[in-house]
C-alpha cells in the first residue's frame, strides 16, 4: 500500500509540474525562513549567558527617582566603595569605551573603536579563552594590553604576539596576551583591552573618575553565591548616597542581571547592542494565535 502511494504522489508530481514546483519551493522558503527566524531567537535569548556566572554578574545602573531617568554607568568612585564596603560583593570591574584611541601600527595611524579601557579584576568577572599569555601580567602592569585573536593577526601579521609593543596615542604597550574572539551573541565586542589605570594618567579623565555627578564608567560586580540581588541594591544605594551627600535620596542605583542586559529598554542612551524583547516574542505569539484560530475552526 506504501508503494501505491509513492507511485501515486510520483504521477501527480510529473503530471503537474508547475504547480508541483510551486508548492515544493513554497514549502522550502517557508521551512528555511522558520529554520532562520529560529537560529535568531535563539540567539537573543542565549546573550552573555554562556559566561559560567551569568547568574551573579549585574551591572550598575545610576537612577533618578524624582524623574526616572536612568544611566547605564555609575560613579567611577562608586566601584570602590562597594568593593571595600559591602561583603557580598566578591570582584569589582570598571569598564571605560567612550574613547577611541589612536593606534600607531608602522606609522599607519587608524583609530580602534572597539577598544575597551577596564580594570585588571575584569578577567575574573567574566570567563575568556586565552590563546596565548594569561590575565596576570594584565593586572600587575598598566603598560600591557590583552587583543583578541583577529585584532592580533590584524596588527602583527600571522605568529607569536607575545612581548611585541604597539603604539597606542603617546604612549607603547606590550601585548601580555591573546584571547578568542568574542562569540556572537555577546554583548562585549571589544578587539583590544587597555588597563583603566593608564586612562587615569590623563588628568581630565581622573577629574571625572572622581566626581560623583559623573556616571561615565559602566561597573560590573559580581556578588558571592547565596547573596540576595535586593540585599545588594539597598546597601549599594546607601553608599552611593553617602558619598554624592544625596540627603534628598534622589539617587538610587539599581542592578542589572548580565543576562538581562541586551533587553533593556529604558535607558537614556547605552554603549551596548540592544534586542527588543517584543520582536522576539513575537513569532511565537504569532504561532499561537494561528494554532488558536485553527483549534476554533475544528470545532
Amino acid at each position: 500500500m506504501f508503494t501505491n502511494y509513492i507511485k501515486t504522489a510520483w504521477r501527480s508530481l510529473i503530471h503537474s509540474k508547475g504547480k508541483s514546483f510551486l508548492n515544493i519551493a513554497g514549502l522550502s522558503i517557508g521551512m528555511a525562513a522558520a529554520v532562520m527566524i529560529f537560529i535568531w531567537v535563539q540567539n537573543e535569548w542565549s546573550y552573555d549567558s554562556y559566561q559560567a556566572d551569568a547568574s551573579r554578574i549585574y551591572r550598575m545602573k545610576t537612577q533618578m527617582t524624582d524623574n526616572s531617568w536612568s544611566w547605564e554607568g555609575s560613579p567611577g568612585l562608586l566601584a570602590d566603595a562597594v568593593k571595600k564596603e559591602i561583603s557580598g560583593v566578591e570582584d569589582v570591574a570598571r569598564l571605560y569605551v567612550n574613547n577611541s584611541p589612536v593606534f600607531n601600527v608602522n606609522g599607519n595611524l587608524q583609530y580602534e573603536r572597539s577598544c575597551a579601557f577596564v580594570d585588571g579584576d575584569w578577567f575574573k568577572i567574566f570567563n575568556y579563552r586565552f590563546i596565548e599569555g594569561d590575565a596576570r601580567s594584565f593586572m600587575q602592569d598598566p603598560y600591557s594590553m590583552i587583543l583578541t585573536a583577529s585584532a592580533a593577526k590584524k596588527y602583527f601579521g600571522p605568529g607569536e604576539v607575545i612581548g611585541t609593543t604597539l603604539r597606542i596615542d603617546s604612549f607603547s604597550f606590550k601585548v601580555s596576551a591573546v584571547i578568542a574572539d568574542p562569540p556572537a551573541n555577546s554583548s562585549f565586542q571589544y578587539n583590544a583591552f587597555i588597563p583603566l589605570a593608564v586612562l587615569l594618567k590623563n588628568k581630565q579623565e581622573f577629574d571625572n573618575i572622581s566626581n560623583w555627578d559623573q556616571t561615565d564608567y559602566l561597573s560590573f560586580i559580581k556578588l558571592r553565591s547565596g547573596v540576595s540581588a535586593k540585599d545588594a541594591i539597598k546597601k549599594i544605594t546607601a553608599v552611593h548616597q553617602k558619598y554624592a551627600h544625596d540627603d534628598k535620596n534622589s539617587i538610587a542605583t539599581c542592578l542589572v542581571s548580565l543576562q538581562d542586559m541586551h533587553f533593556e529598554n529604558d535607558l537614556q542612551g547605552s554603549s551596548f547592542e540592544h534586542g527588543n524583547k517584543r520582536l522576539v516574542y513575537e513569532p511565537f505569539e504569532v504561532l499561537a494565535f494561528r494554532e488558536g484560530n485553527r483549534h476554533r475552526m475544528v470545532r
